[in-house]
């Protein structure tokens, strides 16, 4: 595990995607997203170094992907408590983001 990541200095970013009728998928941006909503997924990365390694994929959902829009530095990730409301967040933050990094870690070392 580099240095980085073990200070929290890696960022975890999302992006929206949408799945069409003939399986292609392509980002878009969050005005058009409303049309296309029944097939959109929210991809997460993690940013270290200024590379980005692909997490997972869930469901879009509008509260989780408006905490990430920006992005989330991981140190302010564990501060940050007010995610405890939404239990999609809140499962997303303490479950789903450690297992892949701790995944992606394994596999880039």
């Amino acid at each position: 595990m580099s240095k980085k990541t073990k200070n929290g200095n890696g960022k975890i970013i999302v992006k929206i995607f949408v799945r069409n009728d003939e399986k292609q998928t392509y980002e878009v941006s969050t005005n058009s997203l409303f049309a296309n909503r029944k097939n959109a997924k929210l991809q997460f990365f993690l940013l270290i170094n200024n590379q980005e390694y692909y997490l997972f994929e869930p469901r879009f959902s509008k509260g989780v992907y408006l905490y990430f829009r920006e992005g989330i530095c991981l140190a302010e990730l564990r501060k940050y408590k007010n995610w405890n409301k939404n239990n999609r967040l809140d499962k997303t933050i303490e479950d789903r983001i450690p297992q892949c990094i701790k995944y992606v870690m394994a596999q880039i070392a």
